[in-house]
């Protein structure tokens, strides 16, 4: 027997909009079969190696309470704080020296492209790993090693040695409970071509590449302890790029004998990918508003990614995106650090865990536009703020995090529908129908200029054929409000702005009871739809 489906009717009420007609979406009350699992740590962070004492705290006991604060409201979302991933191009250039008491960084010349550079060299003291233990108690880490050429082995044992000392060894004193969840080593390989060249004289491939970091992880295993029951795993490949180009594709390091190797294999439980929507460059620093949190943007960029991701899942691994965000190399200003990224954010989270991703980490910097948080003071991300702040991004993971929920049993699929500019996906838990949400991708009043422009919207009859085991009667809604495309400030969530100086949102939170069967999407606006 078929399950009975709901159909939402989404018509555009007014005659100024550019696209008449009527878009019929289906949204199963039931399960579907084609459903994703989304955990609630499915989401969460990923630092730049060289910059990770901005977000830690610069002293062990010390902790950044604003970062803390930020990710203590997600956890008061999902029940679980989000996972921490410490990487990054800076990552392969770390050097250890126990003489030092926490380290410091070195940083090539700031260009137009990139203002923030990547350190090209880091020293990790003797305190670096232990500052872990000042993130929240059940922070998941995901802690990357040097292996890149010309990076001894010596070296990367010495590291490896240092950060299990903290958490698995005499150091563990030093937390109240985080955990290394994933050991990730080395960065983007597809990017050691010269340094492979310089050092080896050979070629760089993905066969070479696969029995380098196997022969290393070998070496490592000794210093380590690894479980997959729940312990720490090995987390392999991280290639970068902003498509997934051939050869470096996890589908020809799978093909390479990644999983073949007896030492090693049994101690792998993931994949890892990194991605990004586009590039800057000094070639590309500009785009219109818009771009970005166009829905084609969003769908086309995960179609990309869609056969490795699924290739992954047939060897019984998770996938987990350890590094992404909106442009590569740092961001691109008036769209990576306006409201359109908070719009493409909910797709693009929501997009990805129904296309099947298990994990996903947004990449920060200090002073990247893309940030999703600053934690210092004084930055120049073109936000313009002297005190610690956030980012536009933040706010899509706000709302993901409520759409998600604490349950542990949370299903997503997407609503397909040939509608540009709408978005919609279904959130499911213990197979009932708990929670819808709606996007709209269209720009309104770019720059905040046209003070006379009128926003169109989009109206989502939530009863067009008769709503089957689904009470809208009783549903509530919540809205992410947004003054214009590429505002960076006066953006709420259910009537609660969280730029705020502490961290912690201010306001009352606005969620009313859906008044009839109709929603009004107005342009660059997402919506929560809780069915009680």
């Amino acid at each position: 027997m078929f399950a009975p489906l709901v159909y939402l009717l989404l018509a555009i009420p007014n005659a100024s909009a550019a696209i008449l007609g009527t878009t019929y979406l289906t949204l199963p009350p039931y399960q579907p079969l084609y459903a994703r699992s989304i955990s609630p740590d499915f989401f969460g962070f990923s630092l730049e190696f060289s910059e990770f004492p901005y977000w830690a705290g610069q002293a062990v006991g010390q902790p950044n309470t604003f970062v803390n604060q930020l990710l203590a409201n997600l956890k008061k979302r999902t029940g679980i704080t989000p996972p921490i991933r410490v990487g990054g191009s800076s990552e392969d250039f770390g050097r250890l020296n126990p003489n030092v008491q926490i380290g410091n960084a070195s940083y090539p010349n700031a260009t137009a492209s990139t203002p923030y550079p990547q350190a090209s060299a880091v020293t990790i003291g003797r305190d670096w790993y232990a500052l872990s233990g000042n993130f929240p108690s059940d922070t998941k880490f995901v802690w990357g090693v040097a292996i890149r050429p010309p990076t001894s082995r010596n070296e990367t044992i010495a590291q490896i040695k240092e950060l299990v000392r903290v958490f698995q060894g005499d150091r563990k004193n030093v937390l109240s409970g985080q955990t290394l969840e994933y050991l990730q080593l080395g960065n983007e390989p597809n990017g050691w071509t010269a340094d492979w060249a310089a050092t080896f004289g050979a070629g760089w491939s993905p066969q070479n590449y696969t029995k380098y970091w196997l022969d290393t992880a070998a070496a490592v295993l000794p210093y380590v302890k690894l479980s997959t029951n729940g312990g720490t795993t090995l987390l392999p490949s991280g290639f970068s790029g902003s498509l997934n180009q051939p050869p470096f594709t996890n589908q020809y390091l799978l093909g390479s004998g990644l999983l073949d190797d007896s030492r090693v294999s049994g101690n792998i439980t993931a994949v890892n990918f990194h991605k990004y929507s586009g590039f800057r460059s000094s070639a590309v620093t500009l785009a219109p508003p818009g771009t970005l949190q166009s829905k084609n943007n969003v769908f086309q960029n995960w179609t990309s990614y869609s056969v490795d991701a699924n290739y992954v899942h047939t060897y019984g691994k998770k996938v987990v995106f350890g590094e992404t965000n909106s442009y590569a190399n740092h961001g691109l200003p008036n769209l990576s650090n306006t409201a359109e990224a908070a719009v493409w954010g909910v797709s693009y989270l929501l997009g990805g865990a129904a296309l099947g991703v298990d994990r996903l980490h947004f990449h920060n910097g200090y002073g990247y536009v893309y940030n999703a948080l600053a934690p210092g003071t004084n930055v120049s991300d073109g936000l313009n703020y002297t005190r610690q702040h956030i980012g536009p991004l933040y706010y899509s993971t706000v709302v993901v995090a409520e759409a998600i929920g604490s349950s542990g049993n949370t299903y997503v699929a997407e609503l397909t529908s040939t509608n540009n500019t709408i978005s919609a996906y279904g959130i499911w838990e213990g197979k009932r129908l708990a929670r819808m949400v709606l996007t709209n991708h269209d720009t309104f009043n770019v720059n905040g200029t046209n003070s006379t422009e009128e926003r169109t919207s989009q109206l989502v009859n939530l009863k067009s054929f008769g709503l089957v085991d689904v009470n809208v009667g009783t549903a509530t809604i919540k809205s992410l409000k947004i003054p214009y495309t590429n505002a960076q400030r006066n953006i709420t969530w259910a009537g609660q702005t969280f730029d705020t100086a502490s961290g912690s949102p201010e306001g009352t939170v606005t969620e009313p009871y859906l008044s009839g069967n109709v929603i009004n999407v107005e342009a660059n606006s997402v919506h929560l739809i809780c069915f009680k």
